[in-house]
């Protein structure tokens, strides 16, 4: 007999289900995509519950519940590759080297996987340029 009191599924779902519901703001991304998949599993048991009732009879280990593979391990979030000196030189370039930014901008729209900052630096290139272009002409 354990120390801890065991919970049937139902109770271990609702206290799951209800710290989601709490915590949601606090969870990270990797526990943001646990619980869609939980949900998301739930739902489809819902929709199909014979299939479901006759994976969750089967117990293994210590009293738990098998799910049938529902619930397989989700892969941390894979963070996107480098390329941060070009975001930090574009940005730098879009200040005092406009044709620089606009290198670097297009490097990180088309090759850099960073589309949204090579786009920002691009348009700041260009109104660099003609700031400039218009302060040259008012001398």
């Amino acid at each position: 007999m354990s120390a801890v009191p065991s919970l049937s599924p139902e109770e271990q779902a609702v206290r799951y289900e209800n710290y989601v519901r709490e915590n949601w703001d606090r969870m990270s991304p990797f526990e943001h995509d646990q619980a869609r998949s939980y949900f998301q599993a739930k739902q489809q048991a819902a929709m199909q519950p014979n299939l479901y009732a006759l994976n969750n009879t089967a117990a293994y280990g210590y009293q738990q519940p098998y799910y049938g593979g529902a619930f397989a391990p989700v892969a941390a979030p894979v963070e996107k590759s480098g390329f941060s000196w070009a975001i930090l030189l574009g940005y730098i370039g879009c200040l005092f080297f406009p044709l620089l930014g606009l290198i670097c901008g297009f490097f990180l729209i088309f090759k850099g996987g960073r589309p949204v900052h090579g786009l920002i630096q691009v348009l700041l290139s260009v109104g660099s340029m003609i700031l400039g272009a218009m302060i040259m002409a008012s001398m």
